[in-house]
């Protein structure tokens, strides 16, 4: 009852925007607190358990720019996902995300345009079936029977005890699809989600030799209606051999004047799991990192003179990293509606969802690999 009442008191103070620890950030420039722009009106994402960042952050500036010229339509991140696979060997987990993704979503976009929302949705549910699983999860458990599918393609292939007829047999493939199904059900988080409808589904698309991309967009994209977006000019780049100075000054400029605009960046996704001023990223193990990702930056600010950057929150409301500053909207009680900045220890006992953490400027840079920015 403390807390709550001392951030009462804070609030009719007149301090909405900086609370407590909050209260060290000046500056402030948060696109989730300018009227009517675009970022009001875009939901929380969870890019859940696929590792497709590239194509929630490629998906929101797109819809970002489309909104801010007056046309509101959604772009499905997992949409721009599949297209991506379509054309190019790209894998949805975290070791493969690279500087190229970005810019190779945005001409994806181009070449393919963006289905509307609700077809798709319905689409996806239609080939879920009674299955309680998220789009992403259903992604997911197809990307990975179909990898382990090949697998076991290739290793009866090189078998000597079978011939190479073998695997031109429906009843050899079917072997290959059960075999797999089995041991991929036998981890988490895919045990006892796959129904006989669903099964028989992806027994046909296993068994007719079609790829998974080809079999989604056979059956989830064929016919879907185009809706109309403004694709943003994008300019992209490796932030690797480029000065602090210039990194702020290009996102600065970015999240100023009439006009602001969001910003996406590629970094270590470790840097969440250490404490402020923690360099994972060096020359030596540059390329040795895994676990790569990508985000939005909605906003800026100072802390005792260092620049502070707002990352919009990408993976489901309750995603608090616990050594930083967070952006979060009070969702119960007295303070509901209200939004402050906090740290985890002050928000124990409320209820909440985090709109975006903040983080320094060496802490972003040191550990970031790309830059895109809107240039329309």
């Amino acid at each position: 009852m403390l807390k709550l009442a001392a951030i009462i008191l804070l609030f009719t103070a007149g301090t909405a925007q900086s609370q407590i620890q909050g209260l060290a950030l000046t500056e402030i420039t948060n696109l989730y607190e300018i009227a009517n722009n675009p970022e009001t009106k875009m939901p929380l994402t969870n890019q859940g358990k696929l590792s497709t960042c590239w194509a929630y952050v490629a998906s929101h500036l797109t819809e970002y720019n489309s909104r801010s010229r007056g046309i509101p339509h959604a772009v499905n991140p997992l949409w721009t996902a599949v297209v991506g696979k379509k054309d190019r060997v790209i894998h949805w987990t975290p070791e493969s995300v690279n500087y190229n993704y970005m810019p190779w979503a945005f001409s994806d976009l181009r070449k393919h345009g963006v289905c509307d929302q609700n077809f798709f949705k319905q689409k996806l549910q239609a080939l879920k079936g009674n299955n309680n699983i998220s789009d992403d999860e259903l992604l997911l458990y197809m990307s990975k029977l179909s990898k382990k599918v090949r697998s076991e393609k290739v290793v009866s292939a090189l078998s000597l005890t079978k011939s190479c007829n073998w695997l031109l047999d429906p009843g050899a493939l079917s072997q290959i699809y059960e075999k797999a199904v089995a041991e991929i059900e036998s981890t988490a988080p895919f045990n006892a989600i796959l129904t006989e409808s669903l099964a028989s589904k992806f027994r046909d698309m296993v068994t007719s030799r079609t790829s998974m991309t080809d079999y989604i967009f056979e059956t989830v994209m064929k016919g879907c209606p185009l809706v109309p977006v403004q694709i943003p000019k994008i300019a992209s780049y490796p932030t690797l051999f480029r000065s602090v100075n210039a990194l702020n000054a290009d996102v600065n400029q970015s999240l100023s004047g009439p006009n602001p605009k969001p910003t996406g960046v590629g970094y270590f996704d470790a840097v969440w799991k250490h404490p402020p001023g923690t360099r994972i990223a060096t020359l030596k193990n540059f390329k040795q990192l895994k676990a790569l990702h990508y985000s939005v930056i909605v906003g800026k600010a100072k802390m005792y003179g260092e620049n502070m950057y707002l990352i919009r929150n990408s993976r489901g409301p309750n995603y608090l990293p616990q050594y930083r500053l967070s952006y979060v909207e009070i969702m119960t009680g007295p303070l509901a509606g209200k939004r402050i900045n906090a740290s985890p220890a002050e928000l124990v006992g409320l209820n909440y969802q985090v709109l975006g953490t903040w983080i320094s400027e060496s802490d972003l840079w040191h550990n970031s690999f790309a830059l895109n920015i809107i240039k329309d």
